[in-house]
């Protein structure tokens, strides 16, 4: 298999990987949002613990984001696709 091909192989692991951690992120971010509602939950019966374990969570998942993005364009590059 040519370098070509095998780089665009992987540019679409990548892409669907990508794909798959912004809908992490992104259920991750409705559930962090909806247990800070200070309309739907009282303060005081705010789970704090849970929410700050999303953010980690969140924080995480936006680096291997940012990892993958990183890679699509250095493979872009290389296949010169670069935008």
């Amino acid at each position: 298999m040519s370098e070509r091909l095998q780089m665009q192989g992987r540019r679409l692991e990548l892409k669907n990987d990508l794909a798959g951690l912004r809908l992490k992120a992104e259920g991750l971010c409705t559930s962090i949002r909806r247990e800070l509602n200070h309309v739907l939950t009282d303060v005081e019966e705010m789970n704090i613990a849970l929410a700050s374990e999303e953010m980690d969570s969140l924080i995480t998942i936006h680096i291997d984001m940012l990892e993958a993005k990183t890679r699509i364009q250095r493979i872009d590059k290389e296949l010169g696709l670069g935008k």
